[in-house]
Protein backbone atom coordinates (compact mmCIF):
# COMPACT_ATOMS: atom_id res chain seq x y z
CA UNK A 1 0.00 0.00 0.00
CA UNK A 2 2.96 2.37 -0.27
CA UNK A 3 2.26 3.08 -3.94
CA UNK A 4 0.64 5.99 -5.72
CA UNK A 5 -1.27 8.42 -3.50
CA UNK A 6 -1.05 6.15 -0.44
CA UNK A 7 2.66 6.89 0.00
CA UNK A 8 1.69 10.54 0.69
CA UNK A 9 -1.38 9.98 2.88
CA UNK A 10 -2.93 6.87 4.38
CA UNK A 11 -6.25 8.77 4.34
CA UNK A 12 -6.15 9.90 0.70
CA UNK A 13 -9.87 9.47 0.12
CA UNK A 14 -10.71 11.18 3.40
CA UNK A 15 -8.33 14.03 2.53
CA UNK A 16 -10.02 14.70 -0.81
CA UNK A 17 -13.49 15.08 0.67
CA UNK A 18 -12.64 17.95 3.06
CA UNK A 19 -10.79 19.67 0.21
CA UNK A 20 -13.97 19.40 -1.85
CA UNK A 21 -15.95 20.84 1.06
CA UNK A 22 -13.48 23.72 1.36
CA UNK A 23 -13.99 24.47 -2.33
CA UNK A 24 -17.75 24.33 -1.79
CA UNK A 25 -17.54 26.75 1.16
CA UNK A 26 -15.40 29.12 -0.87
CA UNK A 27 -17.79 28.93 -3.82
CA UNK A 28 -20.76 29.70 -1.57
CA UNK A 29 -18.94 32.68 -0.10
CA UNK A 30 -20.81 32.39 3.19
CA UNK A 31 -19.27 32.18 6.63
CA UNK A 32 -21.88 29.61 7.65
CA UNK A 33 -20.35 27.04 5.26
CA UNK A 34 -16.86 27.13 6.80
CA UNK A 35 -17.60 25.00 9.90
CA UNK A 36 -18.61 22.09 7.65
CA UNK A 37 -15.10 20.92 6.55
CA UNK A 38 -13.62 20.68 10.09
CA UNK A 39 -16.80 19.07 11.40
CA UNK A 40 -16.63 16.54 8.58
CA UNK A 41 -13.01 15.71 9.49
CA UNK A 42 -13.96 15.24 13.14
CA UNK A 43 -16.95 13.02 12.38
CA UNK A 44 -15.19 10.91 9.76
CA UNK A 45 -12.18 10.46 12.06
CA UNK A 46 -14.33 9.28 14.97
CA UNK A 47 -16.77 7.12 13.03
CA UNK A 48 -14.64 5.73 10.20
CA UNK A 49 -10.90 6.34 10.32
CA UNK A 50 -10.19 5.25 13.90
CA UNK A 51 -12.22 2.01 13.66
CA UNK A 52 -10.71 1.34 10.24
CA UNK A 53 -7.16 1.73 11.61
CA UNK A 54 -7.95 -0.65 14.45
CA UNK A 55 -9.34 -3.25 12.04
CA UNK A 56 -6.34 -2.92 9.72
CA UNK A 57 -3.94 -3.31 12.64
CA UNK A 58 -5.72 -6.52 13.70
CA UNK A 59 -5.71 -7.89 10.16
CA UNK A 60 -2.20 -6.95 9.07
CA UNK A 61 -0.22 -6.72 12.33
CA UNK A 62 3.46 -6.04 11.65
CA UNK A 63 2.87 -4.98 8.04
CA UNK A 64 0.48 -2.28 9.25
CA UNK A 65 3.06 -1.10 11.79
CA UNK A 66 5.69 -0.69 9.06
CA UNK A 67 3.18 1.26 6.96
CA UNK A 68 2.21 3.48 9.92
CA UNK A 69 5.86 4.34 10.46
CA UNK A 70 6.44 5.32 6.83
CA UNK A 71 3.30 7.25 5.82
CA UNK A 72 1.67 10.28 7.45
CA UNK A 73 -1.99 10.08 8.33
CA UNK A 74 -3.22 13.12 6.42
CA UNK A 75 -0.47 14.43 4.14
CA UNK A 76 3.30 14.46 3.81
CA UNK A 77 6.00 12.10 4.94
CA UNK A 78 6.07 10.38 8.29
CA UNK A 79 7.06 12.78 11.03
CA UNK A 80 5.50 15.69 9.14
CA UNK A 81 1.90 14.72 9.91
CA UNK A 82 -0.33 13.10 12.50
CA UNK A 83 0.19 9.44 13.43
CA UNK A 84 -1.31 6.96 11.02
Amino acid sequence: MIDAVFRISCNAMYLGLPLLLIGWARWLGRASAWPVPPLFVLVIALLQIIPEKQALSRLFGAQRLVYRQSVACWIGRRGAGVNA
